[in-house]
């Protein structure tokens, strides 16, 4: 998709008010400053996963952004966003603005960092980074109260915040492939833990 076509697209969105748009699998490299106009959004696809018949994981359909531009902060009823296989290293500091955010999706990326007030998105129910570079986790994760799903797969974790213990409300949390030695202490307070990948990682008992 060329970039006249894209801001066809978004032009048109934005005239007809939708709340779901899918910009996957079109080799773009950057998004215009113009997607700020589409605050109707509900549900952006910027990269997503290809599933089977199963359910499966079978492979992906992304695109080249290596960044996102801060006008994404403007999409403030956004609940979804998906950015799957792109090439992006950090995130702009208005995204934390995104507060209605419910699923982000940030897997197969190059993401080393998050932004700072990064907690602030405080209706995250679904957060996966994984196969990401990212060496730790901010703090301030504690604030993400309503996490039930936390994917971590796949990146050079070597510790986690103690404060981890307090999103009592994980069901799955996904750890494997890091380089975790310890956990934190009184890691059994995730008492609604139902699902726990350790693999792959430098555990000793």
């Amino acid at each position: 998709m060329t970039e006249t076509e894209l801001l066809q697209v978004i032009e048109q969105a934005a005239i007809e008010g939708v709340t779901k748009l899918d910009l996957s699998g079109n080799n773009l490299t950057a998004l215009p400053p113009e997607i700020g106009k589409l605050t109707q959004l509900k549900k952006l696809i910027l990269g997503k996963y290809r599933y089977d018949a199963d359910g499966d994981i079978v492979g992906t359909i992304g695109n080249r952004l290596s960044y996102l531009p801060v006008e994404i902060g403007l999409l403030n009823q956004l609940e979804e966003l998906q950015v799957v296989d792109n090439c992006l290293t950090s995130l702009p500091r208005k995204f934390v603005q995104l507060v209605n955010l419910q699923t982000l999706n940030l897997g197969d990326n190059q993401l080393s960092s998050l932004p700072r007030k990064f907690g602030q998105l405080v209706n995250l129910q679904s957060l996966n980074l994984s196969s990401n570079q990212l060496s730790s986790l901010p703090g301030e994760i504690v604030q993400l109260v309503n996490l039930q799903t936390l994917n971590l797969y796949s990146n050079q974790l070597s510790s986690l915040p103690g404060e981890i213990v307090q999103l009592v409300n994980l069901q799955t949390l996904n750890l494997g492939d890091n380089r975790l030695s310890s956990l934190p202490r009184k890691f059994g307070q995730l008492v609604n833990l139902q699902t726990l990948d350790l693999g792959i990682n430098q555990l000793s008992s």
